[in-house]
């Protein structure tokens, strides 16, 4: 048994761009229905929840390379222009990928589909489908037929994130859905339908989104608090202590209403 304090979902490499200054991280408990504050290093673990072998596909296959996305996406702005190649694209898709196949809702799936893995011991369940998930994802094609590019956020209100990644949002623009990943509380990526491309990219170049009023910012918010709420069930979290207060009072509001 690995005696790794394991991330279950959402890896440290992220968690951590959502902490403050004390290096604090805010967030909603849907599970406990409560605002907690905890640390990257800690939030949403278990020892020896995956084995070491496991822990080490997942730093040299999705991890690094996502944490290469990042480092490079935290130096963008507003006014720059660039492509999108495949690799980024790529190591963005695996890491959804691995999000989706380490969320509770996929253990809870395969436990149900198959009569057999009940038995198995807890460990070899969780490497199995966190390893598994992303390969049938990357066979079957998942997120093939989309393409990504960057929001930017230069308002008061700070990104939360979602425990479970993604969430949906729409544009006047698009009839389609589209995406949002934040990676910090300023940048996020967002993924929309390939056959909008040409509302997207410019020869071969993304348009980036850019906006810096808070309510468009709050707004992204609840619908990440509120796809968390009824897709994953777990956290929410963010730097800032107030905006996610300001969503709890909302949640409130519409549980009582």
């Amino acid at each position: 048994m690995s005696n790794v304090n394991s991330h279950i979902q959402m890896p440290k490499c992220v968690l951590r761009n959502f902490a403050d200054e004390q290096q604090t991280v805010h967030y909603f408990d849907f599970e406990e229905n409560a605002i907690k504050i905890g640390r990257a290093a800690s939030l949403n673990t278990e020892l020896g929840y995956y084995s070491q072998n496991t822990e080490d596909y997942l730093r040299d296959n999705i991890e690094t390379p996502f944490g290469k996305v990042m480092a490079f996406l935290k130096g963008i702005s507003k006014d720059d222009t660039f492509s999108v190649s495949d690799t980024l694209f790529d190591d963005v898709r695996k890491f959804l990928y691995s999000l989706m196949s380490r969320s509770p809702n996929m253990l809870d799936s395969v436990t149900k589909s198959s009569a057999f893995f009940q038995f198995l011991p807890k460990q070899a369940q969780h490497d199995y489908v966190a390893v598994t998930g992303i390969q049938i994802a990357q066979n079957r094609g998942l997120f093939d037929d989309w393409q990504i590019t960057f929001m930017i956020n230069d308002s008061n209100t700070p990104f939360v994130l979602p425990q479970n990644g993604i969430y949906q949002f729409g544009l006047r623009t698009c009839e389609d859905a589209c995406l949002n990943l934040p990676i910090t509380p300023q940048i996020s990526i967002v993924l929309f339908p390939k056959k909008h491309i040409d509302k997207f990219v410019d020869g071969n170049m993304v348009k980036l989104f850019h906006f810096s009023e808070d309510e468009t910012a709050q707004i992204l918010n609840e619908k990440a608090f509120l796809s968390e709420k009824l897709n994953n069930k777990m956290r929410v979290f963010s730097n800032s202590q107030e905006e996610i207060q300001r969503l709890e009072r909302l949640l409130e509001k519409g549980e009582s209403e």
